[in-house]
């Protein structure tokens, strides 16, 4: 078990600026979460999470935010925040062509936003 690195909470702190429903909420178990697991692999990056926050989130999406880095490429860096029976479940990051990741060298230049609750 453990908290997150610098880099893991740069990037929830940009998904977590943008106005969504229920914000307030995901910051809030976000800012109480630990990580149990890691499941690390060629170009996904997933992060097993629980929060000791009791206040649910209310709205059913799985991936509220959806947070987009595009690389010079031009391939996405995809970060999605899972919440699962209303609570954070899992924080993954992933190249969206399945090529390698490395979380040190994504760029954060060129993002968007995809918000799945209205």
């Amino acid at each position: 078990m453990r908290n997150f690195n610098t880099i893991e909470q740069k990037w929830l702190n940009l998904m977590l600026d943008v106005n969504f429903l229920g914000k307030d909420i995901l910051k809030k178990q976000v800012s109480t979460a630990v990580i149990i697991d890691e499941e690390i692999n060629f170009s996904n990056y997933s992060l097993i999470l629980r929060t000791e926050s009791s206040t649910p989130y209310p709205f059913g999406e799985r991936v509220p935010l959806i947070m987009q880095a595009y690389q010079p490429s031009g391939i996405p860096i995809e970060f999605l925040l899972h919440v699962v029976n209303s609570f954070i479940a899992e924080f993954e990051v992933y190249n969206a062509a399945g090529d390698e990741l490395d979380i040190n060298q994504i760029s954060l230049e060129d993002i968007k936003f995809e918000i799945r609750v209205q």
